[in-house]
């Protein structure tokens, strides 16, 4: 069930949080809103942090630049990656594949 919002009043509350968090985005935004009973579509959200901090929401979207490179034979650049989700259960992952190609 959603709560019942103006655009207006969402602008608002938007603005008083991008003035106490300035370098935070949509996600800290919904928790912000959340911890205020107040759950909205992301859409709804995105769209009213556009309006409030629009240059900031583009700058602040970027991609990453994938390069390609060569390494020696098998065993010389290894790439590792962690998945922390599940730490509250006492369960981490980690996995590591070989960057020859």
């Amino acid at each position: 069930r959603y709560s019942n919002i103006s655009d207006h009043d969402l602008d608002i509350r938007t603005r008083h949080f991008k003035r106490i968090q300035p370098n935070s985005g949509l996600c800290y935004l919904t928790g912000f809103l959340k911890t205020h009973k107040i759950k909205i579509q992301r859409e709804c959200i995105h769209q009213s942090l556009l309006w409030i901090d629009g240059l900031d929401q583009v700058l602040r979207k970027h991609t990453l630049e994938h390069r390609e490179y060569e390494s020696p034979p098998h065993n010389s650049a290894w790439h590792m990656d962690g998945h922390h989700k599940l730490i509250n259960w006492g369960i981490v992952m980690h996995g590591f594949v070989d960057g020859f190609d």
